[in-house]
């Protein structure tokens, strides 16, 4: 039986041990980079030292400039953002739709501003490796996923969709799993010998991953290794034959996801689902701004698929919002025939129920 797992933040917030970390995702995403990574502030003759924060936030700052630009309402967050340390810098109630990263890159693309495009993408890169990797995680969920549900099937019967730009999942020596992500690499990183090796599954990342790199010049995508500190793209050069531009991290927005680079994962994206008896949802809620994904899902289930959404409910004394899960799912795909199953006790219940 051929089954897709479909991955979305909260997985990953699941994932990572210990649990200290979680994805920024629509609104915070970048905007939230300095009020979730920034450190205390020390004081320097009676008054905040901002020394070693306007170097180490200096993009964020060229940023809200940039944008700044297109919105002009958005102006006064510069005065703001020099009052900061005698007071809070929030950027939230700015903040709309149309200020949403995804929206902004658009944005950009439609105005041919490749500096934007490049310096979101690295902002994207330092806020979310930021937020992640402060404190050394285990991916400890992921491990058991490979464990419990990899090791026991042949790669032929399961696709995995990833919306997440973080890599948590990777290859396992241990286990002897690796990924294929079907992206067409020109340059693998030497440490990263081992990517497609052995027990190769297919691992479909519709948005991108932090450790796929295109090069601002050439187009050249590279694969780094799956582990990276913050300002890691700020000294990435093309690996290319007489090409030494600087590298971006490698994030589709929604005009690439039929561009050259990434039509091959969406193409194959649909087919999975078509071929799919069964899809488990783990950690994504189909948000609105996700029209296409969901556009994606709506027009390649098969009918008799059986879909099970594994998710987190905050509030234990909710006892309807396993009922509006299902009542939201139906609504979203009416063509299916079986019924939704829903368990809102998360990742890790999930995992607990199955046999290593």
């Amino acid at each position: 039986m051929k089954e897709v797992f479909v991955f979305g933040a909260g997985a990953s917030n699941a994932s990572a041990n210990p649990p200290l970390t979680y994805a920024p995702l629509g609104r915070e995403l970048v905007w939230n980079y300095y009020t979730d990574c920034s450190d205390l502030i020390p004081e320097r003759s009676g008054v905040p030292d901002l020394r070693e924060e306007e170097v180490r936030f200096a993009d964020y700052r060229k940023f809200i400039e940039i944008v700044g630009n297109y919105y002009p309402i958005l102006r006064p967050l510069i005065v703001e953002w020099k009052k900061r340390g005698s007071r809070g810098f929030d950027p939230s109630g700015y903040l709309n739709k149309t200020l949403y990263v995804d929206e902004l890159l658009e944005l950009f693309h439609k105005n041919d501003d490749g500096d934007a495009i490049a310096l979101t993408r690295k902002l994207i890169c330092r806020h979310i490796v930021g937020v992640k990797y402060a404190i050394p995680s285990s991916d400890e969920l992921y491990n058991e996923f490979i464990k419990k549900v990899l090791k026991n099937k042949l790669p032929e019967e399961i696709t995995i969709i990833s919306f997440n730009f973080d890599f948590l999942l990777h290859e396992d020596f241990k286990s002897g799993i690796s990924f294929d992500y079907l992206m067409p690499f020109d340059w693998i990183e030497p440490c990263r010998e081992f990517y497609c090796k052995w027990g190769v599954f297919t691992l479909l990342k519709l948005n991108g991953s932090l450790d796929w790199g295109i090069c601002q010049c050439c187009g050249r995508i590279h694969l780094y290794f799956h582990h990276m500190k913050e300002d890691f793209y700020d000294k990435q050069l093309c690996n290319g034959v007489g090409c030494k531009s600087n590298v971006s991290p490698f994030i589709v927005i929604p005009h690439q996801q039929n561009d050259e680079k990434t039509k091959g994962i969406w193409a194959k994206a649909q087919v999975a689902l078509k071929e799919a008896r069964k899809v488990t949802v783990i950690g994504y809620s189909f948000p609105d701004y996700d029209a296409q994904i969901k556009k994606l899902f709506r027009n390649n289930l098969d009918s008799d698929v059986k879909l099970d959404i594994i998710d987190y409910c905050n509030d234990p004394n909710d006892v309807g919002a396993a009922e509006r899960t299902r009542r939201k799912y139906h609504g979203l795909f009416p063509g299916l025939k079986n019924e939704i199953r829903v368990s809102l006790s998360g990742f890790n219940r999930y995992l607990n129920y199955l046999k290593s």
